[in-house]
């Protein structure tokens, strides 16, 4: 049978209502604000936490702090949805780490809207010329372990060193940077096994 018109109205206004509610709002000044403060080498703050105005899809600023991210995972809670934005130093360098949380206890639309938001909110903070240089998933805490986040900031800064050496595949490579007046040289030794080393070094 034909749907008749009226059901068709009804269809039709709660898709309308269904498209509205799944757009965030990034509307809010405060937002960049929060984030330029994270940026801004002049200031202590290095996190912020961004989360909904409640029964809406607008964002506002939660918190923001100081305390790296051990402080800025007290802020986010198991039945709720966040978004952070994080500083942190690896390699003697500022990195910034997009955080998107979405609590084991989260249900129904909030949930389902988790994925298309954290992509939106991703692409507000890059729209405002801000750095993401890692991005997290995150359900629970011991998804944000600090120290596999910076071994993902180090790989994408390509700066992953061990022990003096630069690890590419099974080979060690061991660089000499030779310097006179005249010129920059570099030798490099392919396949060195821990216990050799060249006469000449």
């Amino acid at each position: 049978r034909q749907m008749c018109i009226r059901d068709r109205r009804r269809v039709r206004g709660f898709l309308k209502r269904f498209s509205h509610m799944a757009r965030i709002d990034c509307s809010d000044s405060k937002l960049q604000e929060a984030l330029d403060d994270v940026r801004n080498p002049k200031t202590e703050t290095n996190w912020c936490v961004f989360s909904y105005v409640p029964k809406t899809e607008k964002l506002k600023v939660q918190s923001k702090g100081d305390g790296g991210l051990e402080e800025l995972a007290e802020e986010l809670s198991e039945g709720n949805v966040h978004y952070a934005y994080l500083c942190m130093e690896t390699v003697n360098q500022r990195k910034f780490v997009y955080i998107a949380w979405c609590g084991e206890g989260v249900i129904g639309m909030r949930k389902g809207n988790f994925n298309n938001h954290a992509i939106d909110v991703a692409n507000y903070i890059k729209e405002k010329r801000n750095a993401i240089h890692v991005q997290i998933n995150a359900r629970k805490e011991e998804d944000l372990d600090e120290d596999k986040i910076k071994q993902r900031l180090r790989t994408a800064i390509g700066a992953n060193y061990d022990a003096g050496g630069v690890k590419q595949g099974h080979s060690e490579v061991l660089t000499r940077l030779c310097y006179n007046s005249k010129y920059l040289e570099a030798v490099s030794y392919t396949h060195l096994r821990a216990h050799e080393t060249p006469e000449h070094l």
